[in-house]
């Protein structure tokens, strides 16, 4: 389980390698424009702008979501390690904007892959990936929901 959690540790660093150069790219061909206007108010203003309108983008939220799912791959390895038979879970919030899976909290209806978003549909998707099994055990409450990977 640890060589499969690695190899996905090892994509998702290069998913989040590109996306660093990506939005470095963008952010550094508008930091260029901003630094030519010439009146110290109205490049304060452009660099605000562009400050709000790139931490508020797609690509940051991508980001953001993928160095999630790193941080807690790296967990799952550090539990690997120091108790190799306890089991490996992660669990997420449901229904509410800004969390990972918008569907409904009916407890009775089973997690969508299709539906997830966020941190939980890159870490979902990187352990497919590398061909982790996954298995969704039943909801005990519409709040949250959970995994578990399968050794």
């Amino acid at each position: 389980m640890k060589a499969k959690l690695e190899l996905a540790i090892s994509f998702l660093t290069t998913l989040v390698s590109q996306s660093c150069l990506n939005l470095e790219e963008v952010v550094a061909s508008d930091l260029k424009l901003v630094g030519q206007y010439a009146e110290p108010l109205a490049r304060a203003e452009r660099l605000l702008d562009g400050l709000n309108k790139y931490s508020r983008s797609s690509a940051a939220a991508t980001l953001r979501h993928r160095l999630g799912a790193l941080t807690v791959l790296k967990e799952m390895v550090q539990q690997v390690e120091s108790d190799p038979a306890k089991e490996l879970s992660y669990e997420f919030t449901v229904g509410r904007d800004g969390d990972d899976y918008l569907e409904g909290r009916d407890v009775s209806v089973p997690i969508a892959e299709a539906n997830l978003l966020g941190r939980t549909l890159e870490l979902v998707g990187t352990l497919r990936l590398v061909q982790v099994e996954i298995e969704w055990p039943a909801r005990q409450n519409g709040f949250k929901a959970r995994f578990v990977i399968i050794k």
